[in-house]
């Protein structure tokens, strides 16, 4: 299992990635108590949901994609436990930066909207 576990787990994750992604970069998700970026700013407006909710989506796809990548890296050294190793540590790092950059462009895009909101309503 080692010699596969820089393939496995970011294949896995890449492809987790991409099917949460998918619906939510397609509007298709609306406000629920349960999938989705969830803050109150983002609960309380459908003007702020789908923005922030398509470019998480969007971003959930492209690291998908680039965890993919990979563990398509992973196929052509399955006998290779240190590299499996190092792969393995390389899509965790990649998947918790990308975590964070999706979190914190998509608390930034509601923050402004909801801003927006309240500057016409005011």
């Amino acid at each position: 299992m080692a010699g596969w576990i820089g393939v496995l787990v970011p294949g896995a994750i890449g492809l987790l990635f991409v099917i949460v992604g998918i619906p939510l970069a397609q509007r298709r998700v609306p406000r629920n108590a349960w999938y989705g970026y969830r803050i109150r700013t983002t609960l309380k407006d459908d003007a702020i949901w789908y923005p922030v909710n398509e470019r998480s989506g969007r971003h959930l796809i492209v690291l998908g994609g680039a965890l993919i990548l990979v563990a398509l890296v992973g196929l052509s050294f399955t006998g290779d436990d240190a590299t499996q190793r190092d792969l393995l540590i390389l899509s965790l790092a990649l998947t918790a930066a990308g975590l964070a950059y999706s979190i914190w462009s998509g608390y930034a895009l509601a923050r402004l909207l909801d801003r927006e909101q309240r500057i016409s309503a005011g």
